[in-house]
């Protein structure tokens, strides 16, 4: 017999004790596992939730997308365009923040009534739709985003979007009223406004690249006017 093969009745004992330290070891992670799997259980009815909304159509690059719950994970590091339009939503879905890729995200029709500073995290986003929600403060937005539709809501005050890269600010049929705070985007090429309560303006000279005005529906002072050379002013 080989007594190469014949272990030492001291080394069995470490062997033995090696064994039971991987073993304790190994109850202690799937301990831990099992408490993150309770936590995780808790929240499942939210997440599940959230979920069930992405049976929508989405888009990777220029390729459209259904998304459902079960592929959702695969195509969300991709996904270049997501649309949440009249999925009866009274929140927008936390994880909606995480697809940092997101050119184009449209919630239109829903039921929101804010939006958390979450939004600001997607870096890419050119496009938002918020049109027909709930909100009653101007939404929280990326400093990069070109086009924002709040049209059908009910907010009372623009904040200062100087700084912001909007082209295209559609706030039709809301509250909105003239503020001293209210500064337009510098790039700024179409506004409607219409169907509010504006009765003045901003001095619109330093918005060179301004084509189309539209101001219809408002008790505007049609004085506030005068000498602007907008190509087009819808009153």
């Amino acid at each position: 017999m080989d007594s190469t093969k014949i272990d030492h009745p001291e080394i069995q004992l470490i062997k033995a004790c090696i064994k039971v330290k991987y073993l304790v070891k190994a109850l202690q992670i799937s301990g831990e596992l099992m408490s993150c799997g309770l936590e995780a259980l808790k929240k499942a009815p939210q997440v599940e939730t959230y979920y069930d909304h992405f049976e929508v159509l989405g888009m990777v690059g220029d390729l459209p997308i259904t998304i459902t719950r079960d592929n959702f994970q695969t195509y969300a590091p991709q996904l270049t365009a997501l649309h949440l339009a009249n999925k009866n939503l009274n929140t927008i879905p936390p994880i909606v923040f995480q697809l940092t890729s997101l050119k184009r995200l449209d919630l239109s029709g829903n039921s929101i009534s804010s939006v958390a500073e979450g939004m600001t995290r997607l870096e890419n986003l050119e496009v938002l739709d918020l049109s027909k929600n709930h909100l009653t403060h101007f939404p929280p937005i990326p400093r990069q985003l070109q086009k924002l539709f709040l049209a059908e809501n009910r907010i009372e005050s623009i904040p200062d979007l100087s700084e912001t890269a909007l082209s295209i600010l559609d706030l039709e049929s809301n509250g909105v009223q003239f503020s001293i705070q209210w500064r337009f985007p510098l790039g700024i090429v179409r506004a409607q406004l219409s169907h509010n309560l504006i009765a003045s303006l901003p001095d619109l000279s330093p918005y060179s690249q301004l084509r189309i005005l539209e101001l219809r529906g408002n008790p505007l002072d049609e004085e506030c006017l005068k000498g602007l050379t907008i190509e087009k002013i819808e009153i």
